[in-house]
This record gives structure tokens, sequence and C-alpha cells, in this order.
């Protein structure tokens, strides 16, 4: 029995065996897999062991008996800090078969530092990346060793002349005076018996990075490190970073300039060999002196749960042509964000210079429009010493063509290799279909949600911007969580967004983190703090998101109420922002990005009733019950004053009748009652007849014309507008050459649009959320989070033959599968175990139902013509449903 049934995919906090972890972020999730169908977890038994060799647990949850598999918070003793630990889960199934996991491990993290704060001695930021280095001893009778570091800016650490991690870009962004983040390395492998060597080099990063400097009269980046060795007996030997501690700097190392929007200046004849290995001899003339002890950031040090940052995939060029009499362009074939990898043998002291860009002119020599004010260079100085290799360490550009300058030789396919760089988010999702087009869609939604995420979601890779936008995160959100495992990522953002949040006012930043650029209070269409944790919650089930953010969530609705006038809120920045052109103010900024048929008080005031309806909702599942009853009782009166002020029930329509106007209301059903067929058939015509199967819409309403289309009836309209390749589209988009989603509908080459033109922009991403939830089907259910039942609704177009995909949940992947042909719809699914389902199938065209070979459902008399769909309850296993046409 216990071959066909496993535990397995152990995560603590969301992460798997973290290596620093606060205690109160310690709750436990796992899944399973069973070779028998129809079985559902019955209980399950937690364990958690310190690793001091004792054999008696630190805490036992006794037999549970519930079918919660995520989020189970730790509920035993006060975790040591510094504490090492395993912990298992036994799992009972339903016909008492038992299955034990594997240990897993986890580590409580630090908030007693011994030592201080560093900085270059002979440095300005963003010149130069200065090295440190130092020198120590180890026993040779270790049982573990943990290397702690914090930074603002970015640090790369080395150990006996290696790097610790293969982790980039590293730690995350944060406001350095609210949140400073710290990495946990285990380096016990890498430590050697006697003599060892610690070198850091360090670069300025997002502290000091040019218009987004947290400190003008700073010295760039700085850091601060703890090492931590613990022998046999238990002594634990700690090195860390202060004055007086052995520790040297330079600033003359090989990194000249560096900047996160620029790019990066390397000099190989700068190098010095050894540096930070045991033996070196620092000399006088190459600048070695003691570093400077650094005022501490005003940030509370927290550990880094979330993925790291890491060169995910690399990629050839697919051409490669010559511009000029020394200049080459390297196209790639992809949109991506990250860095080129130049491989090249050549003289000493010859200078390669590579210029990034997302486009080239007729002539293909590269557009560096979109790039703004951001130079996107690097370059690299030979040190002439036979094959030289050159990554960047401390910048990243977003691509698809590189100009290669100063290459001795003419260059092949080997001297350059794209690298995506991102963060490590696990993909949850695959998805195809029957029509090309989607399935390329799919594929740039991919291309652009991956690099855009750099310990933020960023807006954008290639400019001078790269920001966590709450106004396009708000929509953008639910495509992610179904194609990757956002659940660390999106804790992490979230105290982000709470950082900027106004500590007297309650108003919200329009980016997370908040400095500088962007404002407070943000655009009331800014709803992150509300979708972003319902949508974590809905995915996994874990409701500590939403206790985190309530009250936050909370000040945000209660700002909103105050500033409005009689419950409608009359200022905005964005409303619908960036639709086509033909719908936009052409003299309004950011290259005509303002709606010219979308009033923005009706889209401020629908999203001031969209935080209500979510508090609401949020509240119940806290189990807050006054706090239920009174956003109830706000809610309707918010919708009384929205109807008032924007349903012309003479014309039924809202504000001026744009597609947006129409959506917003249909979506969270606030239509008079009686009204909503013909604010429907508004909106249908419009799309049809007015646009011609097009859109008006911008970055808030793209998302929910798909969504209200579908749950209307009118997939075959949703589809239509999915596929449709003239402007504007997405496949327009991919028409004209995309490889990701733009920013806006219209080509970068196009005049209006050049301020803001990204051709790597997320927020119209946001249809393929449409692709799991409508096509394929599957959605988890409010009422049973987690995916502890699956809602699984297929909607088929009349022109889509097929359509398949998985969905990796919290309790194991769930797949559909479904194909039209000859008269009749086939549908495959899998339940994962310890998972229910509700397969949801409509009745209408069809004359029977079969599910496994047994007739569920068949056109009788005795069934009334209204009836149109059925719904089966489902056990975990595979499952086969075919529906039968009228002939």
């Amino acid at each position: 029995m216990r071959d066909c049934f496993q535990v397995y995919g152990l995560t603590c906090g969301h992460a798997a065996n973290p290596l620093a972890i606060e205690p109160e972020a310690v709750s436990f999730g796992w899944k399973a897999r069973h070779t028998l169908p129809g079985r559902l977890q019955k209980s399950y038994r937690i364990q958690v062991f310190h690793n001091s060799g004792k054999n008696s647990p630190v805490w036992d949850s006794g037999v549970v008996l519930s079918r919660a598999s995520y989020g189970i918070p730790y509920q035993g003793p006060e975790l040591l800090e510094g504490g090492d630990y395993q912990w298992t889960v036994t799992v009972e199934d339903d016909q008492g078969a038992l299955a034990q996991s594997r240990p897993a491990f986890f580590s409580i993290g630090i908030t007693r530092w011994e030592g201080s704060w560093l900085a270059g001695a002979n440095y300005m930021a963003g010149d130069t990346a200065p090295l440190f280095r130092k020198e120590f001893s180890a026993p040779g009778d270790l049982v573990s060793a943990k290397l702690y570091l914090a930074a603002v800016g970015y640090a790369e650490v080395t150990l006996n002349g290696r790097r610790v991690s293969g982790r980039v870009l590293e730690p995350g962004w944060t406001d350095f005076r609210k949140t400073v983040l710290y990495s946990a390395y285990d380096i016990f492998e890498l430590l050697r018996a006697g003599e060892n060597a610690v070198g850091v080099m360090m670069g300025s990063g997002w502290y000091s990075n040019g218009n987004l400097c947290y400190d003008t009269a700073s010295m760039g980046g700085q850091f601060l490190l703890q090492l931590v060795m613990v022998r046999t007996n238990g002594e634990r030997i700690t090195v860390f970073s202060g004055p007086h501690q052995g520790w040297l700097t330079t600033s003359k190392g090989p990194v000249r300039r560096e900047s996160v929007y620029h790019g990066e200046a390397y000099d190989a004849r700068m190098e010095k060999p050894g540096w930070d290995q045991p033996g070196y001899l620092p000399e006088k003339k190459d600048g070695w002196e003691e570093p400077l002890w650094a005022e501490p950031p005003e940030g509370r040090l927290r550990p880094q749960v979330m993925e790291p940052i890491r060169v995910r995939r690399t990629l050839d060029p697919v051409e490669i042509y010559q511009t000029g009499p020394d200049e080459y362009v390297f196209d790639f074939g992809q949109n991506l964000a990250g860095w080129a990898r130049l491989k090249v043998q050549g003289q000493r002291g010859q200078k390669i210079e590579l210029k990034f860009a997302e486009n080239v002119y007729p002539d293909g020599s590269i557009d560096v429009t979109t790039t703004r004010n951001a130079q996107a260079q690097d370059e690299y100085i030979l040190k002439g010493r036979g094959v030289e290799q050159f990554e960047p360490r401390f910048t990243y550009h977003g691509f698809r063509y590189v100009r290669l300058r100063g290459y001795p030789g003419i260059p092949g396919p080997e001297a350059l290799k794209a690298c995506l760089v991102c963060s490590d988010v696990a993909p949850r999702g695959q998805f195809s279909c029957g029509s090309e087009i989607l399935n390329r869609i799919h594929q740039a939604v991919l291309w652009t949600e991956l690099s855009n995420l750099h310990s933020i979601p960023t807006d954008c890779p290639q400019r001078d911007e790269r920001l966590g936008w709450l106004n396009d995160m708000t929509v953008r959100a639910e495509e992610a969580v179904y194609n990757f495992d956002m659940s660390a990522f999106y804790e992490k953002w979230t105290d982000d967004i709470l950082d900027g949040q106004g500590p007297v006012t309650g108003a919200l930043p329009d980016v997370a983190p908040f400095f500088r650029l962007g404002r407070r209070p943000a655009d009331p269409v800014s709803s992150s703090l509300l979708v972003v944790p319902w949508l974590v919650y809905l995915h996994t089930g874990d409701k500590k998101i939403l206790a985190k953010c309530y009250d936050g969530m909370k000040r945000w609705e209660a700002y909103l109420e105050r500033v409005s006038d009689q419950d409608i809120v009359r200022f905005s920045y964005f409303g619908d922002w960036a639709g086509p052109v033909t719908a936009s103010d052409p003299e309004s900024g950011a290259s005509g990005s303002y709606s010219a048929v979308t009033p923005p008080d009706f889209i401020s005031t629908w999203a001031y009733y969209l935080n209500c309806v979510l508090l609401e909702s949020i509240a119940r599942v806290l189990g807050k019950g006054e706090d239920v009853s009174s956003y109830h009782a706000m809610r309707r009166r918010i919708l009384s004053r929205f109807n008032q002020k924007f349903f012309h029930a003479d014309e039924n329509q809202y504000a001026a009748g744009s597609q947006a106007s129409n959506v917003c209301a249909l979506l969270l059903g606030m239509v008079p009652s009686g009204k909503s067929d013909q604010v429907l058939a508004n909106l249908v015509t419009d799309i049809k007849d007015r646009q011609g199967m097009h859109l008006t819409t911008g970055n808030q309403c793209t998302k929910y014309v798909m969504d209200v289309l579908t749950l209307y009836g009118h997939i075959d309209v949703a589809f239509a507008l999915a596929s449709q390749t003239s402007y504007p589209s997405w496949g327009y988009m991919l028409k004209n050459g995309g490889t990701t989603i733009w920013e806006r509908w219209e080509r970068a080459s196009t005049g209006l649009v050049t301020e803001c033109c990204s051709q790597s922009h997320p927020m119209n991403a946001s249809i393929d959320a449409w692709f799991y939830k409508y096509l394929l089907g599957i959605q988890p259910d409010p009422s049973a989070p987690g995916f502890e039942n699956i809602l699984i609704r297929p909607r088929v177009p009349q022109n889509l033959s097929s359509a398949s995909g998985t969905l990796e949940t919290v309790r194991g992947p769930v797949a559909a599968c479904w194909a039209q042909s000859g008269g009749q719809l086939s549908l495959n699914i899998e339940i994962p175990f310890n998972s229910t389902g509700d397969v949801t199938l409509e009745t209408s065209g069809f004359c029977r139902i079969v599910h496994n070979s047994r007739i569920v459902w068949q056109k009788k008399d005795c069934f009334p013509m209204s009836q149109q769909a059925i719904t089966l309850r489902v056990l975990p296993g595979k499952h086969s449903f075919v529906c039968e046409r009228d002939i």
C-alpha cells in the first residue's frame, strides 16, 4: 500500500527547506499522490525535530482529523534563533492507509547580529563595485555552517574563490527605510579546515540607482555579514563584518561602472586573481585599506524567503548581421530580460561594447526608443589571456537585439548568448489549444511575466522605470498565479505595499517599493492590496496573508470613503489607462494614455465599490462578523449612489456607454434588476458592430471584457476578440513582430506612443487567466479554497477545436483536456488526491452526457427546458465525459 501512496512537495512558509525564516511565518504544507482513485485525506500528523540529535520531537501535532494540507501553523514551543529543524508529516487516507514524508528542513533566521555595516572607503556610487575580503580559520569538526548577508544594493559573495550560490541581483529590492532583506547560504561544503577567505563584491543596485537613490549623500551599497559555524560539541564560532575585524576593501576592482538602468563596464585588466582566497597578499598599490563603518539603514532586517533571482535560461542568436565596419547585431528571436554572455579572445586592452534594444529600424540598426533614458550598455575590456567570458553582475536589460562593437574578427553564434534573468518562481500552469494565435499569445505572456519578475513585479524591464505599479497588478496578478507559484513572491510584495502606506491617512502608494516615483495617494484603481492577498488565499487556502493585510485594506478603503463626494470618488491619475489611441485623449500625458471614452470618476468609484465587495468577503473568511455587516451596508450605499450618478436607464448604459463602463457594472452585478440583458446587448453591439470586433479598453478593463462576455454567455465573441489579428488586438502585436505583450496596442514606431511604448508590459497579459479559467474551465472554489474543491466548467467556442492544460495546485496537479469533433464533445479531467471537483457541463445542444461510460444526463420531457447545465461532484482520479449532440 505504501508504494501507491506518497507524500511529497513539503513547504514551510511557501518555500521548500528555507534557510532563514521568521518564527511567526513557520507554517507547513504538503502534497500526496495516490494510485488508487477516489481517496481523500482523513488526518495528518506533523512532527518537528531539532537538528541537535535529540530524538524527541520539539512539537508533535498529534493526529488531526482534517483535509487541510497547506498553511498549517506551527503551534509548539518557541523556536530557537538560528536553529535548524527538520519535520515530517504522516497522512492517513479515508481507507486507513498511511504514508509518511521524507524529512524536510527549515532554519530560523537571526535577529542578533554581532557585527556592523561596512561600506567602501574610496567609492562613489555607480562608479565602481568595491571588493571586500577577510580571512578566518575554521576547525575541522564542523557539523554546519551558514552565512547571512544583508545588503542595501546588490552583493555577490564568494568563499575561497567560489560563489556561494547561483543567485544573482541579490538581495531583493525593498524600501530600505522600512525593510532590509538578508540572505542565508549553506556554506558547509565550501569551508576548509584551517584558513579560509570570504569575499564580497558590492553593487549599488536600487539603493543608489540614479533617480531612485535613497540617500544622495550615501557611498553606494553597503553590507552586514555574519558567518556562523557549529562544531560537533555544539560550540558556535562566528565571523562578522565590522571595523578592526580584519576586513580590507578596494575600489580598484574590475567593475568600473555599474547601474541597473545604464549597464556595467568591466575591465578584466583590473582583476585581482586570488583576492577572495586565503593566502592572498593585498598590495597597497591595488588600493587595499580598511573599509568604513557605515550607518545602518533604517529598515528592519528580515530574511528573504521569496525565490531568488537566477539565470533561468540561455538563448542562441537566430541571426547575426553586420550594420557597420565594426558593428554587428545579434537577433535572439525573443524579447526577454537579462543580459548577454560574451565569449571572446583578443588583445589586451581591446574594448567591446554591447548595446541592448527591443527593436530595430528597417535598415537593421538597433532602435533604442523604448529604453528611453536608460543607456542599456555593457562594456568589456580584455585582459588578453586566452578565451575570456563576461556577463554582468549588477545590471539587467530588456532586449531582443544586441549591437556588438569592437569584437576581434567576425563574431559567430558562440560569441553571445542571451540569458533570461528573473525571480526563480516555479511554473504552475500549462496551456495549449487548437488556435495557433492563442498559443502564441500564451507563450508571449509567459515571456512577458518572467521578464518582469525581479524581486518585485515590474511594469517593464528595459527603460528607466521598472517599478511595481499597483494599478497594473490589480489586473495582472491573476494571470501570474495561474502560470507560476507566486505565493512567497506576493507575500513579500504585499509587505512592500504596506511599507509604503501612509501612516496617518492610510493612503496607498502608486508603486511598491515606494520612493520618489509614483504618488501617494495612489490612483483609486490600485486595488492590489486586496486583490493579490485574495488570490493567494483562493489558490492556497492560507488565511495568513489576509490577516496580515486586513488592517491596511481597511485603511485604504476608509481613505477613499473620506475623500469621496457622497461616495463618488472624483480623483484619478490613470483610470482605464493606455487604451487604443482611437479611444484615448491625444492631448493627455504619457503619450496620450488617458481614456477619452471612460470617465475617470466612474473607474475610481467602481474600484471603491470593488474594494468593498472584497472586504466583505475577506471579513467573512477572517470571522469578523461586525465588519461583514458594515461592509455589506457600505456596499449597498455605494451601489445606490453609483447607479444614481452613472446609469442611464433610458439608454441602458453606464456613463457614455463605453465598453469599460458597461463591463465594470456587469462584472460586479451592479446593474439594476431587469436591465442586465439590455446593458449586455449594448456592450456586444459596440464590440461587434461599432468597433468591428475590437476593444476600446485600457489596462484595467480589458481583462473584465473577456470575463463578462464569457460569464454572460458570449464565449464566441470573447474568442473572436482573443484571436483577432487586426488593430487593436493581441494578435496585432504578434503579427507585427512582438514576442512579448506590449504596453500599448500600437507599435513602438507609432509617433503618438513613443514615450510609453514598452514592448514587454504584463498589464495586457491579463488575458492569460481567461485561458485557464474559462477555456480550460479550472477555478478554485471560494467556499473550499486551496483547491480542496475544484470548479471545472470549460466554455467551448464554436470555432475552437480543442484545449488542454494542467495546473499544479497546492494539492497536486489538476488536468483538463477537451476536444469537439463529429457532433460530440469529449472532456478528460484529472483530480489530485485530497481534492474533489464540481464539473459543470453545458446541456444546450446535447442529447446525452456520459461520465466514465455511464449516462448521467439525457434529454427527456421530465427535464425543464430552462436547464442549461448540469454539475457533478467527482472524487480524485481520472474522469472521462462525452457530450453527444442532437442529430
